[in-house]
């Protein structure tokens, strides 16, 4: 499947204001090079990279069907 929507960043973050907790990360993801979803997200490195990974899967899935190019079994 063509990759339309990519990870651009994900970088450690401070916690958004009026939270205690830690381990925020700022992610970007980026549609033909332009940067279109800027993103904040609690969670070890690990788990923000899956979860931001998920979020592309989706938006490619549904752009690849938009645009007609879904794989059809």
């Amino acid at each position: 499947m063509e990759q339309a929507y990519r990870i651009v960043s994900i970088q450690s973050a401070e916690a958004p204001s009026g939270t205690e907790s830690s381990n925020w990360y700022d992610y970007e993801i980026a549609f033909a090079g332009e940067t279109v979803v800027k993103g904040c997200r609690q969670g070890s490195l690990k788990d923000v990279t899956r979860a931001v990974d998920d979020i592309v899967g989706q938006l490619n899935e549904r752009h690849c069907k938009k645009s007609g190019k879904a794989k059809k079994t």
